[in-house]
C-alpha cells in the first residue's frame, strides 16, 4: 500500500493490533461508528504519550478490559514510521516539518503502538 504525504511516497507498514476496552456496548458501538477517541486518552493511562493505544499483544489489551465479558477490538493500523518516547503529545519530527506517523513503547521489538490520526487506524 502507497500513502501520499507531503512528498512521501512508499509502503506503509500496516498492522492488525488490539485495543482493549470496557465491557459497555454503548461504548463499543461508539467505537464501531466513530473510531477510537484519542481526545479520551488518559482515562486508562498514557505511559507512552497521549493517544490511541494498540497493541500486538493481546495480554497487554485485556489489562485494559474490565467486568464479566472482556472485549478486544481487532484494528487495522497504519502505523508507518514510528519513534519512540513516552513524553510525546504528538509524533516528533523526523525532516523539517514532516512528523513520524505514530510513537511506540520500544524501538528494538515494538508492542504497543500511540495512533493519534483518525484516518490511520479502522476496527
Amino acid at each position: 500500500m502507497a500513502l501520499q504525504r507531503e512528498g512521501v511516497t512508499g509502503p506503509v507498514d500496516k498492522k492488525r493490533l488490539l485495543h482493549g476496552t470496557v465491557d459497555d456496548w454503548a461504548a463499543i458501538r461508539g467505537i464501531c461508528h466513530n473510531n477510537v477517541d484519542f481526545r479520551l486518552s488518559g482515562k486508562n493511562g498514557t505511559v507512552y504519550g497521549d493517544g490511541a493505544y494498540f497493541a500486538r499483544d493481546a495480554k497487554y489489551s485485556h489489562c485494559y478490559t474490565r467486568g464479566p465479558i472482556r472485549s478486544m477490538l481487532l484494528s487495522k493500523v497504519l502505523v508507518g514510521q514510528y519513534k519512540g518516547d513516552n513524553s510525546y503529545r504528538r509524533p516528533p519530527a523526523r525532516a523539517g516539518h514532516t512528523l513520524y506517523d505514530s510513537c511506540i513503547n520500544v524501538m528494538a521489538d515494538p508492542s504497543i503502538y500511540v495512533i493519534l490520526d483518525t484516518a490511520q487506524r479502522y476496527p
